[in-house]
């Protein structure tokens, strides 16, 4: 039979398709249907082809059925990758919205606190700073208005950093001893050669509005940064450099005028080195600063004075909520979508392999850990893989993580939406597996067609022949006078 004006594969099957693709175009694509209706009104037969057409028309037809299949699933990973749009979309939406702080005036939040506790602040943390002390003192007016008049013996200091424990009246040395060499007995030539030393210690010559005091401080709050000084001289009196002399622990000075009344030059404490106490729900807790203080896991205060506050956080905000129900929604629907086409009767069922292999990648992505915080797995946020293959999530377990670290929560839900649509491109990109699968078939397809081509040809050819021959075979007949019979079978 003739093929005139017949072209490609898709007309091939339309004329000559043995109807198999009906059975995989409702999962398979448009294309795949219309093949099917259309071969349905064909005007010929296979039964009229050689075999090796007919092998020719069925592998033509297995590859359409292939391609169409990956041309469907191909469409599905685009909605895939919508979808983690989406939850990337949702995982950085208000994540701490709704924090709140009772009283901003004791506690207010920082950067990375949400919570629901009750906090009693009942001691801020403190810098040790000590002074000398001009109250009484006879000859004030040596200090001078520029506090340049030697005042002390010159000789040297030794600084002492250290733990201070005021409840036991200890003092715990940290470091090695500074020595101060004072050179210049005035105020100002202290506080250069203590500033000069870099003991840890600072000083600063201050004014009380009439006389001059020298006032040294510790390097920052917290008992661990208490001080104590040590005066040596050749001098006696209360010019002697021992009239610096501080003992931490002791909360006051030693040596000459221990007293603290009739001395000016005796050093005498404005606050200690002191830790912040706090308690929450009860329990007691310190902290050697009065910034981002730690209240519980994930759960950071700024201390601003004594008196207690309320942190209060609502349950994980509906977006972090939404991010996971999608991101679950959406794998759950693309592996059954798997299941669909490479289970049995799928159209995809003989080569199961590139979506096995898709299913696996996803399923790695989504046990992976990320990131060194405390929160790195979705299993930590109530997101599990079930008996089944698929996933689940426990909304309360989500809340209870997002309590604990919101940041770590939301990053986590990003950083895995992350993580899948590289999967996705792995597979529907530009060089990614479905798409070069659909490339090679596509070829496949071509060589097919042209096969057919040829052999279909061959038996046109044939047929032509064998009519031209039964033709001549009667002339003879008719001009023997039928000495010769007619043929007449049809060929």
């Amino acid at each position: 039979m003739s093929i005139s004006g017949i072209s490609g594969a898709q007309n091939l099957l339309a004329l000559f398709g043995n109807g198999s693709t009906s059975s995989s175009s409702s999962s398979s694509g448009s294309s795949s249907s219309s093949s099917s209706s259309s071969s349905s009104s064909g005007t010929s037969s296979n039964s009229d082809l050689p075999a090796q057409a007919k092998f020719d028309l069925e592998q033509i037809q297995a590859t359409q059925n292939s391609i169409d299949a990956y041309t469907s699933f191909n469409s599905t990973l685009g909605s895939v990758q919508n979808a983690l749009l989406s939850v990337l979309t949702n995982s950085f939406a208000t994540a701490l919205s709704g924090i709140t702080s009772s009283n901003n005036g004791v506690a207010y939040i920082a950067p990375s606190a949400a919570t629901n506790y009750a906090v009693s602040v009942s001691q801020l943390a403190q810098v040790q700073q000590i002074e000398t002390n001009l109250s009484g003192t006879s000859n004030a007016t040596d200090y001078g208005p520029s506090g340049a008049t030697q005042v002390y013996n010159t000789g040297s200091l030794q600084i002492q950093v250290g733990n201070v424990d005021t409840s036991n009246s200890s003092f715990t040395a940290s470091s090695t001893p500074v020595t101060v060499h004072v050179t210049d007995g005035s105020l100002a030539g202290i506080a250069a050669a203590i500033n000069g030393a870099n003991a840890g210690v600072t000083a600063s010559v201050v004014s009380d509005g009439t006389n001059y005091q020298l006032k040294l401080a510790g390097p920052n709050t917290g008992a661990a940064n208490g001080f104590e000084i040590t005066g040596t001289d050749t001098g006696s009196g209360f010019d002697t450099l021992a009239g610096l002399n501080y003992t931490a622990a002791g909360g006051g000075p030693s040596g000459p005028g221990t007293n603290n009344t009739n001395y000016g030059n005796t050093s005498a404490p404005i606050q200690e080195a002191e830790d912040a106490e706090y308690t929450v729900n009860g329990q007691q807790y310190g902290a050697p600063s009065n910034l981002n203080v730690p209240v519980a896991a994930g759960i950071n205060l700024n201390l601003l004075t004594t008196g207690s506050t309320i942190i209060s956080q609502p349950q994980a905000p509906t977006s972090i909520v939404n991010a996971a129900n999608n991101l679950v929604s959406t794998i759950n629907g693309v592996f059954q979508v798997v299941q669909q086409y490479i289970g049995s009767g799928g159209p995809l069922e003989n080569d199961p392999s590139i979506l096995q292999e898709f299913q696996n990648d996803v399923t790695l992505a989504l046990n992976s850990s990320y990131g060194n915080g405390t929160t790195a797995l979705l299993s930590q946020l109530g997101i599990t893989q079930q008996a089944d293959g698929t996933y689940a999530i426990n909304t309360t377990q989500l809340s209870q993580a997002y309590q604990q670290d919101p940041n770590g929560t939301q990053n986590l839900m990003s950083q895995v939406a992350s993580a899948l649509m590289q999967v996705v491109q792995g597979y529907s990109g530009q060089y990614g597996s479905v798409t070069n699968q659909l490339n090679q078939l596509q070829n496949q397809e071509g060589i097919y067609d042209g096969e057919y081509q040829i052999d279909s040809q061959v038996q046109t050819t044939s047929n032509a022949q064998a009519a031209a021959a039964v033709q001549a075979y009667n002339l003879l007949s008719l001009a023997t006078g039928g000495t010769v019979s007619p043929y007449t079978n049809e060929v």
